[in-house]
């Protein structure tokens, strides 16, 4: 199994420093990186700004959009060393790689050593479960791709639809460890295994959540320090 970069959140002007963390993790001069915008519907607004937010750094960038007529899957998956998924609708993100065939695709990438990559929904997919608000007013648990254990919840901070989510959905969580992901952070995955997190600015974080003696509880997790772009 290869790396997992899972990104709570991000803002094209402040946390640049994660997609280079992004590339160094690659271990390739000048890689290419295969783009997904599935959970946005492939918008045209979203492809521009993610291939605005790489185009600094020394990569090129194929997006793959399931929404108008493609290149086979498989020469998409084989062309590029590494994927980073952006952020929105995660259960229909998902609905629409598995009907394609993309979540076993990716699934094999990563088997094979590609890095797998991305923010939001492209951040918490990865997981055995997910915390998700895909439906308006209403956040749940959805099942994942099992490529991590355990659950995680995206954008965890202050003044945030998903800040009480994990306290109102522990005793539905089924599989642990169950971790909160902030904006502007990045927990680093090797072998299924927390290895690094790197956080973009002195606010981003990553907690574990526990519930033990009718108490939740919220575990800081030590970031590797701040990155710079």
């Amino acid at each position: 199994m290869g790396q997992i970069f899972a990104i709570g959140g991000y803002d094209y002007g402040r946390d640049q420093a994660l997609l280079d963390v992004t590339i160094s993790l690659i271990g390739k001069s000048n890689p290419s990186i295969g783009i997904l915008t599935t959970a946005s519907g492939d918008d045209s607004a979203s492809i521009e700004k993610i291939q605005n937010a790489f185009s600094p750094f020394s990569c090129t960038t194929e997006v793959y959009s399931f929404f108008k007529k493609n290149s086979p899957l498989e020469a998409f998956i084989e062309n590029n060393d590494a994927f980073f998924v952006t952020g929105g609708n995660v259960k229909s993100m998902l609905g629409v790689w598995r009907e394609w065939g993309m979540d076993q695709a990716l699934i094999r990438a990563n088997l094979q050593g590609k890095l797998l990559a991305g923010w939001s929904a492209g951040g918490i997919c990865w997981f055995d479960s997910m915390v998700t608000d895909s439906w308006a007013e209403r956040i749940v648990l959805e099942p994942g791709l099992g490529l991590i254990n355990g659950c995680c919840c995206p954008h965890y901070e202050p003044d945030n639809v998903f800040e009480n989510a994990p306290e109102s959905l522990i005793s539905k969580v089924d599989t642990w460890p169950f971790l909160g992901i902030s904006n502007g952070c990045g927990v680093l995955y090797n072998e299924g295994k927390i290895e690094e997190i790197y956080v973009s600015h002195s606010e981003a974080r990553a907690v574990e959540f526990k519930y033990e003696n009718n108490q939740f509880q919220t575990i800081a997790l030590e970031a590797s320090g701040i990155s710079k772009p």
